[in-house]
């Protein structure tokens, strides 16, 4: 839904962020399979552990809140945006 509101270079922002996430998740083999940031945040969702993590072939882990932390900046990101974009729009009274 942001990807519809934005527009330009706030869009491309939304995107790198989100790349970003799924490039600190996701094996380049698991990318190739087909997954993508919506598999990434329904693992984080679907396991309450904090100590939960992604592990790459190279050994790296990244855990479950690392990751919150930058969905959480991607929240924050759209709702300032958003935030942003209602101020300049007007509203009026039909009767």
């Amino acid at each position: 839904m942001a990807n519809q509101l934005l527009e330009g270079e706030d869009n491309i922002q939304l995107h790198a962020m989100i790349e970003n996430i799924e490039r600190m998740c996701l094996s380049i083999d698991e990318r190739k399979k087909g997954l993508i940031f919506y598999d990434v945040e329904m693992m984080i969702e679907s396991s309450m552990d904090y100590s939960a993590y992604f592990e790459h072939d190279n050994g790296k882990r990244v855990y479950k809140l690392d990751v919150d932390r930058e969905l959480n900046k991607i929240k924050a990101f759209i709702f300032e945006k958003v935030k942003e974009l209602g101020s300049q729009r007007r509203f009026s009274k039909f009767i």
